[in-house]
């Protein structure tokens, strides 16, 4: 039904809404139990959701088909059916760069949902469900305290103390009054439920999440990303993005097929920035060859300086594996030289800080000013070429639409020289050296006013000298403050295991 609905909305237009997306050609393919593999930190991971969103021409190469630059709506309504609803082949790989969008059902028992075969065309044009009040009223849900709206069948107040001769009541040239129509719309979103917490729908919301989180790792462009979850015929979308979760109301799409048809609309005009890849000019998201390492690389540009992202397992450095927070990602790069590139490797590092915070490069350019002649400092810090901040990639947009309080993360890009390795592969000597330099500089800062705050052992970083001798570096500034500046940090700063207990239990917040 959703592939024959997409092809039906291809041609609907609406003033003020862009066309299909001709480049994506969404379509739904049945998916189970192919397993989609990912590798993060070395850890191959398997999972399998029942279908997924994503373009034709993945479909095809899935499949085995040739694909086609241009489509009838015969040709692509023929394939839509022969081969979408097929299990894809084994032979052919699809990783989670490819999958738009996830839906994974469930269902308590067998039911009957009786659709009328000529539901998709209702009377009403699409236009007409789209600007609907159902639509419109789906983003927010009116509190029973309003006193403005029907809840579980009940008469609002104010349509009780309505008047017959006041100028808000309906008449038949006038229509419905504000309040009647509050009323009405009010009505309609008590048959929206919210995802009941037990433990077999937690069981689901656990594995869209899961689903998501594969998403966000797959590439260091990802922004954001959304799962559907189907139970029975209740539909809840989740949307996922460094700041946390946030999931609908559901609605039953057998008694409210419009709201259905209304997000296939939408989600068919998608281009590739809406459905979660970075929209910034500086990151040009296109593949390129290079020969000498027969490998896939991205082009970005931090500030003035371009670099060549590796984007192979052997690429990555490290990648945090969590919903929220920073999620930094750390991959191999070179920088551009003319009109080559530098046979140098550095570390590209890309984060979702607080607003609020000060940046990793702000911190380290406020340690140099300090300790500008403090060689015991200064050759213990990692060397930093170029870092930006991008404002307009945040993570508020969403939840201001939607009328949520937000503490807003925005991405951060660091280029750092390559060092050689943390203090977890050194034994006798080079362990001791290391070690030292990082407890002294560690130590000097905090008297410079620099708390690090997030030391551990993968922080403790070294480089060898032409001697092979081995020296300290104190890394990963993410999280430090500058001690006499007052904190706006919102959310929990450290390792929950080795945090101070009275940061944990204080009855006034502490700032950290």
């Amino acid at each position: 039904m959703t592939n024959i609905a997409l092809s039906l909305l291809r041609d609907e237009v609406m003033d003020g809404v862009r066309d299909w997306d001709k480049e994506i050609k969404l379509i739904l393919q049945h998916n189970d139990p192919k397993a989609l593999r990912s590798n993060h930190n070395f850890q191959e991971s398997k999972r399998k959701p029942d279908c997924i969103f994503m373009t034709t021409s993945t479909a095809c190469a899935l499949h085995g088909v040739p694909p086609k630059a241009e489509w009838t709506d015969a040709e692509w309504t023929d394939f839509a059916k022969k081969w979408a609803t097929r299990k894809p082949s084994t032979e052919n790989d699809l990783n989670w760069g490819d999958a738009l969008s996830t839906i994974e059902c469930k269902r308590h028992k067998p039911r009957k949902v009786d659709l009328k075969e000529d539901a998709v065309l209702e009377e009403k044009s699409f236009e007409a469900v789209l600007k609907s009040d159902h639509i419109r009223d789906v983003r927010k849900r009116k509190r029973r305290s309003d006193g403005d709206g029907m809840d579980n069948g009940n008469v609002s107040k104010s349509q009780k103390k309505k008047n017959i001769g006041s100028p808000h009541t309906s008449s038949p040239l006038t229509g419905p009054s504000h309040s009647e129509q509050k009323a009405t719309r009010s009505a309609h979103l008590s048959q929206l439920r919210a995802l009941p917490f037990t433990d077999w729908t937690t069981s689901v919301s656990i594995q869209s999440a899961e689903y998501a989180l594969q998403r966000l790792c797959c590439s260091f462009d990802m922004t954001h990303t959304f799962n559907l979850i189907l139970i029975d015929t209740t539909l809840y979308i989740s949307w996922y993005d460094h700041e946390g979760i946030i999931t609908t109301h559901g609605f039953d799409i057998a008694k409210n097929l419009n709201y259905y048809l209304a997000l296939l609309f939408i989600l068919q005009r998608f281009g590739r920035s809406d459905w979660g890849r970075c929209a910034n000019s500086n990151f040009d998201t296109t593949p390129h060859s290079d020969q000498a390492v027969s490998s896939l690389f991205h082009e970005v540009k931090v500030k003035e300086k371009t670099f060549l992202v590796d984007l192979t397992e052997q690429g990555l450095v490290h990648k945090s594996w969590a919903l929220g927070g920073r999620s930094s990602c750390l991959r191999l790069c070179q920088m551009k030289e003319g009109e080559g590139w530098s046979e140098k490797r550095y570390v590209i590092k890309f984060s979702w800080k607080e607003k609020t915070r000060k940046s990793e490069g702000d911190i380290l350019r406020t340690i140099h000013r300090k300790a500008s002649s403090d060689g015991k400092i200064i050759n213990s810090l990692p060397e930093l070429i170029t870092d930006d901040i991008y404002p307009d990639i945040s993570t508020k947009d969403i939840r201001m639409s939607v009328g949520l309080e937000s503490h807003p993360r925005e991405l951060v890009v660091i280029v750092l020289t390559k060092l050689d390795g943390t203090i977890k592969g050194l034994t006798g000597d080079d362990l001791w050296n290391v070690f030292w330099d990082c407890f002294r500089c560690h130590y000097l800062l905090w008297k410079l006013g620099v708390e690090h705050r997030d030391i551990s052992t993968g922080n403790l970083m070294y480089w060898r000298d032409n001697d092979g001798h081995a020296h300290g570096v104190l890394a990963d500034f993410d999280l430090s403050s500058l001690s006499g500046e007052p904190s706006n940090n919102k959310q929990r700063t450290g390792t929950l295991p080795y945090m101070a207990i009275e940061l944990l239990y204080a009855d006034k917040p502490i700032v950290h």
